[in-house]
C-alpha cells in the first residue's frame, strides 16, 4: 500500500513539473534599457479595491478597444496596497484616435523616452508577481545608475507575453 502512495505522489510531481515547464514557469525575465515612443491609450482611471466588479468591467471594455491591454500602475500615497487598493490607468494602446470611445474612457498619453523593460514569456498562471517584476527592474536600474519614475506600464501582448516598462528620469 505504501509503495502505491509513493508511486502516485511521484507521478503527480512529474506531471505537475511537466505542466509548469510547458507554461513557461522557468523562463527568465529579460531586462533591458529601451527607447520608447509615447504610449497613447484609450483608458479609464481606477482607484479602489483590486477585486472590485468595477475594475473587471473596465478591463473587459479596455480589451474590446484594441489588441493590447495596457495598465499603468501609479503609487498610492497614504493608502495601503497590501489591503488590495490600487490606482491604475486601464486601457488599450492605439496608434491613432479611434472613431468611438466607450463612455467614461478618454485618450491618455503616458510620456516616456527611455525605460527599463522586462519581457516575460510565460502563461499568467506561472508568471512572476507584479511586485517581483518591479523590484527586479528597480534593482537592475540601480546597477545601471539610473533613476526611475514611480509608476509602471504593463503591456499584455498575449496570454503568454508581458512587457513591463518603468520610464527613466533623464
Amino acid at each position: 500500500m505504501r509503495k502505491y502512495v509513493i508511486l502516485a505522489v511521484l507521478l503527480m510531481t512529474i506531471m505537475l513539473s511537466y505542466f509548469y515547464f510547458q507554461l513557461g514557469g522557468v523562463s527568465d525575465i529579460q531586462k533591458s534599457i529601451v527607447t520608447v515612443d509615447r504610449h497613447m491609450l484609450v483608458a479609464k482611471s481606477f482607484k479602489g479595491k483590486y477585486n472590485s466588479l468595477q475594475i473587471e468591467d473596465i478591463f473587459y471594455k479596455a480589451k474590446s478597444i484594441g489588441d493590447q491591454l495596457v495598465i499603468v500602475n501609479y503609487p498610492l500615497l497614504g493608502d495601503s496596497t497590501e489591503d488590495g487598493f490600487v490606482y491604475q490607468l486601464i486601457g488599450s494602446q492605439v496608434d491613432a484616435e479611434p472613431n468611438e470611445i466607450p463612455i467614461g474612457f478618454k485618450i491618455e498619453e503616458v510620456a516616456s523616452s527611455k525605460a527599463v523593460r522586462a519581457h516575460i514569456d510565460a502563461h499568467n498562471l506561472v508568471m512572476p508577481k507584479p511586485d517581483e517584476i518591479e523590484d527586479g527592474l528597480r534593482a537592475y536600474a540601480k546597477e545601471q545608475n539610473l533613476t526611475l519614475v514611480g509608476y509602471t506600464i504593463e503591456r499584455y501582448l498575449s496570454d503568454r507575453a508581458l512587457v513591463v516598462d518603468i520610464p527613466i528620469i533623464e
